[in-house]
């Protein structure tokens, strides 16, 4: 069972020594799944700062950060 749930989440995101470029499924299949688990650590977060602020507001924030 474990098998068949590693080698399908391989077959989604793709694995992460490939010697050829991703397809456009598995770059999109990557950016949902990062902005999925962002939301999720902002709505576990309870910081102060991050009760005034909406979910979307903090990854914004993020992302425009690191660029």
């Amino acid at each position: 069972m474990w098998d068949i749930m590693t080698n399908a989440v391989s077959d989604l995101v793709g694995g992460d020594l490939s010697q050829k470029p991703l397809p456009v499924g598995q770059i999109a299949a990557r950016a949902c799944l990062v902005y999925l688990m962002g939301i999720i650590l902002v709505r576990l977060g309870k910081s102060r700062m991050l009760s005034r602020a909406t979910p979307l507001d903090i990854l914004l924030g993020f992302i425009l950060g690191s660029l």
